[in-house]
């Protein structure tokens, strides 16, 4: 729902969105500030919204906060991105790395490529679904960039990368 609403330019859906600020789930609440983002005006409120999520030690939270900074492209907050790189959930490593990605830390392509590789040698499943809904999201430029860089890759990561593509939940037709 917030998704949808956040197509339109309309003030009016504030009306909707402002309620999910609230939500107990820290994913819905970072949904609902990338949709208010594009009102200026409301971003002194909508940073009020991000500080209190940043000090969380939740790895939910911690998740949730790496998307909305990838999102609004909050490179201030660059350090945190960088210190979540060190965390123990492998998780929000990777939700790090592609935060860093968004952020424009186009040499990060080849650690994001490498972990795709690793997952799919490794068979972690939920993992290497994780990266490439995430492959899904980039930009045309950095898709052509990771598409590059896997072509770089030995032949037997290639083509692990290529059957886990071809196996994946998500459709990929041009990569």
């Amino acid at each position: 729902v917030i998704e949808t609403l956040a197509n339109f330019d309309d003030r009016a859906i504030m009306i909707y969105i402002k309620p999910f600020l609230e939500d107990p789930n820290s994913h819905v609440v970072c949904e609902a500030i990338v949709a208010l983002w594009k009102f200026k005006d409301l971003r002194i409120f909508l940073l009020s919204k991000l500080t209190a999520i940043l000090l969380s030690k939740d790895q939910q939270v911690i998740s949730s906060a790496l998307f909305l900074i990838g999102e609004i492209k909050a490179s201030w907050e660059k350090r945190y991105v960088l210190a979540q790189l060190q965390h123990q959930s492998l998780t929000i490593r990777h939700r790090a790395l592609i935060t860093l990605i968004k952020l424009g830390e186009t040499f990060r392509i080849r650690d994001y490529v490498e972990a795709i590789a690793d997952q799919s040698l490794g068979h972690n499943y939920e993992e290497m679904e994780f990266l490439l809904s995430n492959l899904r999201k980039m930009s045309v430029s950095v898709k052509k960039q990771i598409i590059q860089t896997i072509q770089q890759l030995p032949q037997e990561k290639v083509d692990h990368i290529r059957s886990s593509m071809e196996n994946s939940k998500y459709v990929f037709t041009q990569e």
